[in-house]
């Protein structure tokens, strides 16, 4: 099954002193299990690693 994107939105910080670019993204792989990620780069966006993913699920 394809996620579908919700949200995609960017932003800057830096990290050990360094500019570093931050991606969010929400997605849906099924109609109740929203995912959130974020990536950090470090080459101003030609690569992303992520570094925190958090899936929900409806409790209940």
């Amino acid at each position: 099954m394809t996620k579908k994107l919700l949200l995609l939105d960017y932003g800057d910080d830096t990290l050990d002193g360094r500019p570093i670019k931050l991606r969010f993204l929400w997605t849906k792989a099924a109609p109740d299990v929203p995912r959130w990620e974020q990536a950090f780069s470090s080459d101003g966006g030609a690569t992303w690693e992520t570094n925190w993913v958090m899936t929900f699920t409806r409790a209940g």
